[in-house]
C-alpha cells in the first residue's frame, strides 16, 4: 500500500475494528480511528513509523508497557470497554500512548503521598496564634480554618 493511499485512506474511513494480539499492528490498518477488540494482552502496536492512532477499546485487555510500546505512567494499563487512546509512532516505529481516558471518567493515575502535601501545622494548632493585644488568623493555601470552638 502506498503511503498517499494510507495517508489520505486514514482521513476517509470511520472506525475500523481491530483485533487484540501480542502485536497489534495499527499501521496495518487502513483508519485513523480504530476498535480495539478481543482480550488478549497488547505488548506492541507494530513497527510502522510516523502514524497517529485514536483507539477506542470494546473491552477488558491489558497494555503492557516496554521499550515498543511507551504507556503514560510508565505503568501496564488494564482496559475497559469505552477507554479511549491516542497513539503515535516515532521514526523508528516505537509507540507512544500520549493522552488515554477512561469511559468511567476516573483518572489514570492518582497522586502519590509525596506528592500530596499538608497544609496543617505540624505542631497540631490550625491557624490562629495569640498575640497581646488580640487574637490574629494565619491563612494559608489549603486551611480552612474556623475559629476554635469555645468551652
Amino acid at each position: 500500500m502506498t503511503s498517499l493511499v494510507r495517508a489520505v485512506g486514514s482521513f476517509a474511513f470511520d472506525e475500523v475494528e481491530v483485533p487484540s494480539a501480542p502485536t497489534c499492528d495499527l499501521g496495518a490498518a487502513i483508519a485513523q480511528r480504530l476498535v480495539v477488540t478481543g482480550s488478549a494482552a497488547i505488548t506492541s502496536f507494530g513497527t510502522v513509523p510516523r502514524m497517529i492512532r485514536h483507539l477506542r477499546f470494546a473491552g477488558a485487555l491489558t497494555l503492557t508497557h516496554s521499550a515498543g510500546l511507551a504507556l503514560p505512567g510508565g505503568a501496564n494499563i488494564v482496559t475497559a470497554a469505552g477507554d479511549t487512546a491516542t497513539a503515535m509512532s516515532d521514526a523508528l516505529g516505537a509507540w507512544r500512548v500520549t493522552s488515554y481516558t477512561r469511559a468511567d471518567g476516573r483518572a489514570l493515575t492518582g497522586p502519590t503521598a509525596a506528592m500530596i502535601t499538608d497544609a496543617a501545622r505540624r505542631d497540631g494548632r490550625c491557624c490562629r496564634r495569640r498575640a497581646p493585644a488580640r487574637p490574629r488568623r494565619r491563612w494559608g493555601p489549603g486551611t480552612a480554618c474556623m475559629p476554635p470552638a469555645r468551652p
